[in-house]
């Protein structure tokens, strides 16, 4: 098979985009686009049943307040924290360490709603 027109065609675009994206690295971050735009807090989970069941309920119905993506962070398990099902296979018990992440418009205010609940217990008394 010396002719491979599928080869060409890949051959092409590879000399296409080396010429024309080479000033771009994977470690710029497509030249700073989204650097500085994502937002997030590290937070310990107090409550004594931890993000389950009520206080995941409560939690992912702030971050659906947000237009931003919002994720939980626990163990290096990113998880969309606007589904609730994504949100308990976390398995975030008391004392849990979890990273709140947002990327958006209103990320700032996503991060602070989402920190201000956790650290208010999900609005139980703690115990």
């Amino acid at each position: 098979y010396p002719f491979n027109p599928l080869q060409k065609s890949v051959d092409s675009l590879l000399h296409y985009t080396r010429t024309n994206y080479a000033h771009f690295s994977l470690n710029d971050n497509f030249a700073g686009i989204g650097e500085d735009r994502m937002q997030e807090v590290t937070l310990t989970i107090r409550n004594k049943v931890g993000l389950h069941a009520r206080p995941a309920a409560i939690f992912v119905r702030t971050a659906g307040k947000f237009k931003s993506k919002v994720s939980a962070v626990k163990d290096g398990r990113e998880v969309n924290a606007k589904s609730i099902l994504s949100v308990l296979t976390l398995g975030a018990e008391q004392g849990a360490v979890v990273t709140i992440r947002a990327e958006g418009e209103d990320e700032a205010e996503a991060v602070e709603a989402l920190k201000e609940l956790v650290e208010n217990n999900f609005g139980e008394e703690e115990v």
